[in-house]
């Protein structure tokens, strides 16, 4: 029995560290047309990744994946299309956030961008600054951030943004593993104790 508690109870701490992969992912549908014009140089997008089932502050996030997609890319006028992408700081108005990690570069858009940054996370992004949880927390909420995709030059649309962020959380098995385990600590608890109990009353004779 008391190898059967030892085993439990190893159980039981191995299930409650169990991690699971999960990948948290949202759309943002732009069709936003980048041209010259003031008001279309530029256009800002919220996220709120919170309010996915799973989320937590306290997840261990392993990779973050940012695909952009274009179309209607006119590549003659107003010296050739040019674009970059960058996480903002969290905050309103959006327009007058500054850039805090650059995750595309000034560079021509393509029917479709992707990057991903993968932990341990890259030290410089090419502008000074370094990228780590607290790049996507805003007002202390790990999850919640702005972007900003920026036309340097040229004419084309922005259609989409999607990010996906996968990170290791409390896996349903384990949880569930760790319950298990201490109803089996519980029980092997309660089988001791009934001899003992019944070894000790006095009965007549």
């Amino acid at each position: 029995m008391k190898n059967t508690a030892i085993l439990l109870g190893a159980l039981c701490v191995s299930a409650i560290t169990g991690q699971a992969a999960v990948i948290f992912s949202l759309t943002q549908v732009q069709n936003f047309a980048m041209s010259g014009s003031a008001a279309n140089t530029h256009i800002e997008q919220t996220w709120d990744f919170t309010t996915l089932a799973g989320w937590d502050d306290v997840i261990k996030i392993d990779s973050i994946t940012v695909t952009e997609h274009f179309s209607s890319i006119i590549p003659i006028i107003n010296g050739g299309p040019n674009f970059q992408s960058a996480i903002i700081n969290f905050g309103t108005p959006l327009g007058s956030q500054a850039a805090i990690y650059f995750l595309f570069n000034a560079q021509t858009p393509t029917g479709t961008k992707t990057t991903t940054l993968v932990d341990p996370f890259p030290g410089n992004d090419g502008h000074g600054h370094t990228f780590s949880s607290s790049t996507i927390t805003g007002a202390g909420i790990l999850g919640q951030f702005d972007t900003r995709v920026a036309r340097n030059s040229g004419n084309f649309t922005l259609d989409s943004i999607t990010i996906d962020i996968s990170a290791e959380v409390p896996e349903p098995a384990s949880i569930w593993l760790t319950g298990l385990a201490l109803l089996g600590v519980a029980w092997g608890a309660r089988r001791r104790l009934i001899p003992s109990f019944l070894t000790r009353r006095h009965f007549p004779e």
